[in-house]
């Protein structure tokens, strides 16, 4: 008799992303990191993330069940590719009405994560280690779906396709946000860290983690 993990894991559909796929993934996101915020900060911050990292990334797959998506994972290598210019123009456009029609705080706060993100992901990528090529850009899993085995499983298709391009390692970004003791239990290292709000008290932080191949 199969297990529920089984059986469950039976139930999901591993495949590419497409882009029929971005509505739902922009909900995704906003369910997973802004169901904090108002209706419309977090719809424009599921754009807007959805997009930017759609438009950074060459590896995009996607975790369906039952026809819904409940789990993603996109990698790229810092190549602006041609194909993905479209996503930046969606980005483009989501960012500015969050600028200039949305009176709120709450965007500025996200930009403090990506900017404390954004500066480790340039001083690894100006080092000299073999694994600051190829990055896992996004991961995300549906909270109802976590625990299953799905980001486990994804994770190893992004891995497989490292390979594949002959890759000698990869990094990624995060922050206290997501669920770092994933990547402690995947075997990956802790790269660097820094505060995402450094004037504050109890600020969180935002780390690199980084795995040889």
């Amino acid at each position: 008799m199969a297990s529920n993990h089984e059986s469950q894991e039976q139930q999901i559909i591993y495949r590419p992303f497409v882009p029929t796929d971005f509505d739902q993934i922009c909900r995704l996101i906003a369910r997973v990191w802004y169901a904090d915020g108002s209706h419309e900060e977090s719809f424009l911050s599921g754009h807007i993330d959805a997009s930017y990292f759609l438009s950074v990334s060459k590896f995009l797959y996607v975790a369906e069940k039952n026809g819904a998506v409940v789990g993603l994972i996109f990698a790229g290598d810092g190549t602006a590719y041609p194909e993905n210019k479209p996503w930046r123009i969606i980005e483009v456009s989501a960012q500015d009405v969050a600028d200039t029609e949305i009176e709120s705080d709450y965007f500025q706060l996200g930009a403090q994560y990506i900017q404390a993100e954004a500066e480790l992901i340039d001083a690894f990528r100006n080092s000299d280690d073999p694994r600051s090529t190829w990055e896992v850009t996004l991961l995300c899993i549906d909270p109802h779906e976590q625990g299953k085995g799905i980001g486990g499983r994804l994770f190893a298709l992004a891995i497989d396709y490292f390979r594949t391009q002959h890759a000698s390692g990869f990094f990624l970004a995060t922050d206290d946000s997501c669920d770092v003791d994933f990547y402690d239990y995947k075997g990956l290292e802790q790269i660097s860290s820094a505060d995402v709000f450094p004037d504050q008290d109890n600020s969180v932080s935002a780390y690199i983690y980084a795995m040889e191949l």
